[in-house]
């Protein structure tokens, strides 16, 4: 069987259409009697590391579950003949990790670097936890991403960067299903134009719960779930939950309850265990380490966060900023110009899917450039062969 891969496959620029792909090929994988996929990229032309991950986990996934029943499923892949979108393929994406092969000549090796496609899981707190292990591997990545343009992360803020990276993970252990699997990847592809420097691509995600299903367990606090439930009385009484009529009378959704649950779990001081004595306060790690890795980008950084069905865009437009919440100051990022969690958020950044997510997935996607990090005085150190500590 042949599948077409999407023009555009981006959770980014295009989740709407690239979740309908995504889902219809999870549904393939379930019909037991289909033995050979191939995957064609020949009309797509826009191809993110976020979407095609997801892609090849879960085709990855599905072949070794027909190990184990002893069937076979053979998968195959046709090149895209667009440079940006194959040079991916090969070295980050389907065809690598489904062993397809990909000869890429050594110059165009030596602009990239990676970070291997890494799974892990919940472990015993006897030993060193692999969310520390994969958010040590990313952040070293990143590291040597920033070498490629002549800079290192200053000692202390690579360990605050291996701290964001490790309270993501810790939420996507605390929201995944079965074994608690979540993965991470990285990728940067040096432009050929020394002074365009190149491209950073950084996803984490996991299979599971949303951040909506996770707050409405049982176990999350009573203080948490009225401070929400009021809010989202507020939005419906300004008549804000809404949905739109598309052609042949299909209804879309765009701003509804869950998405607003959502953009809430991202505030500062919000945990499923708000003042309760058995969990810790993570607050908002994920808006922050977006912004950590923004403050770094050059050009048009463009970041989401998918969960459920919601989808956050972060391109810099609207940012955290601090506000006084019931007599106390937290940072909050609203999506509106007010920075006013009672207004509707700008529907271009925060909406609401037809088509979910089986999880929640953080993609990082932003340009570093050398003249631009030479500005940046607070976090970065200019590259030194020891880099002794500060």
């Amino acid at each position: 069987m042949s599948v077409k891969v999407p023009k555009v496959l981006s959770f980014i620029e295009n989740p709407e259409r690239s979740l309908t792909f995504v889902n219809t090929f999870r549904a393939l994988l379930e019909f037991g009697k289909l033995r050979q996929i191939d995957f064609n990229y020949t009309n797509c032309e826009k191809l993110d590391l976020c979407a095609s991950v997801v892609l090849d986990v879960l085709a990855i996934r599905a072949k070794k579950q027909r190990s184990f029943r002893n069937l076979k499923l053979r998968f195959s892949g046709t090149f895209s003949g667009k440079p940006e979108i194959d040079i991916m393929l090969a070295s980050s994406g389907m065809l690598k990790h489904l062993g397809v092969p990909a000869n890429l000549p050594p110059e165009l090796l030596e602009r990239l670097r990676f970070c291997e496609l890494r799974q892990g899981r919940a472990s015993s707190p006897e030993v060193s936890s692999e969310t520390e292990l994969a958010a040590s591997d990313l952040a070293e990545f990143f590291d040597q991403c920033l070498l490629a343009e002549g800079h290192r992360l200053k000692r202390t803020w690579k360990g605050n960067l291996i701290q964001l990276i490790t309270e993501v993970l810790d939420n996507a252990e605390e929201h995944g299903s079965g074994n608690k699997i979540w993965y991470t990847i990285g990728y940067y592809n040096k432009f050929e134009t020394e002074s365009e420097g190149g491209e950073c691509h950084i996803v984490i995600f996991n299979f599971g719960e949303s951040i909506y299903d996770s707050l409405n367990r049982d176990d999350t606090s009573a203080d948490l779930k009225k401070q929400i439930s009021e809010l989202a009385r507020e939005h419906q009484r300004r008549g804000y939950f809404a949905v739109q009529v598309e052609d042949l009378g299909v209804l879309i959704p765009i701003w509804q309850e869950e998405s607003l649950w959502t953009l809430y779990a991202l505030q500062e001081g919000v945990s499923r265990f708000r003042n309760k004595p058995e969990g810790i306060d993570r607050g908002n790690g994920t808006v922050k380490m977006i912004e950590f890795f923004s403050e770094l980008a050059s050009g048009e950084p463009r970041m989401a966060l998918l969960s459920g069905k919601t989808h956050i865009l972060f391109d810099g437009r609207y940012k955290i900023t601090p506000v006084n919440v019931g007599g106390e100051t937290r940072k909050v990022i609203a999506f509106n110009d007010a920075n006013d969690l009672n207004q509707r958020p700008d529907e271009r950044y925060v909406r609401t899917l037809s088509n979910p997510f089986p999880g929640t997935l953080v993609s990082l996607r932003f340009q570093l450039k050398q003249s631009d990090l030479s500005n940046i005085k607070e976090k970065l150190d200019a590259d030194s062969t020891d880099h002794r500590p500060e």
